[in-house]
C-alpha cells in the first residue's frame, strides 16, 4: 500500500509539473491609443509605411475604408497560440485634422503589440506634419 501511495504522489507531482510547464504567461494588455494632429489619409499612409518597416511582421490585409490593418508575426510559431501571431491595428478619424491609432480589442494581448505601437508612434512623429499649401495664382488681374 505504501508503494502505491508513493507512486501515486510521484504521478500527481509529475502531472502538476507538466501542466504548469504548459501554461503560458500572458503579457500586459496594450490598450494605448495614439492621437495625431493629422488628417486620416496621411495618418493611415504613414502608419502603413511604419508597419511595413517593422521587423518580423508582414502586412496581411488592409482596408482604408474601415481603417483596419492586419499584420502577421512571421517569427512566431507556437502551435497552440496562433491568435497571438496576428495583430489588428485600427486607424480612426476623430475630426478633420485629428486621427487615432490603436490595437483592436482582440489584439491587445498580442506579443510585441506595445513595441509595434511604439514603432508607429516614432515613425509618425519623425516625419513632419502636413502643411497647407496655398493654391497657385493662375494670373494677375490688374485694375485698369
Amino acid at each position: 500500500m505504501k508503494k502505491f501511495f508513493n507512486g501515486f504522489i510521484f504521478l500527481m507531482i509529475g502531472v502538476m509539473l507538466v501542466i504548469g510547464g504548459c501554461a503560458s504567461v500572458e503579457g500586459p494588455k496594450c490598450d494605448q491609443v495614439l492621437v495625431y494632429e493629422q488628417p486620416y489619409d496621411l495618418t493611415y499612409l504613414r502608419a502603413l509605411e511604419a508597419m511595413n518597416e517593422f521587423q518580423g511582421w508582414l502586412l496581411e490585409a488592409t482596408d482604408k475604408g474601415t481603417g483596419a490593418i492586419r499584420l502577421r508575426n512571421t517569427e512566431y510559431g507556437h502551435m497552440f497560440d496562433r491568435d497571438k501571431a496576428v495583430a489588428d491595428v485600427v486607424v480612426k478619424r476623430i475630426s478633420k485634422d485629428k486621427t487615432s491609432i490603436s490595437l483592436a480589442p482582440d489584439s491587445q494581448m498580442v506579443l510585441k503589440g506595445k513595441e509595434l505601437l511604439e514603432h508607429i508612434d516614432t515613425c509618425l512623429k519623425s516625419k513632419p506634419a502636413h502643411r497647407k499649401v496655398d493654391a497657385p495664382v493662375t494670373g494677375d488681374k490688374k485694375a485698369g
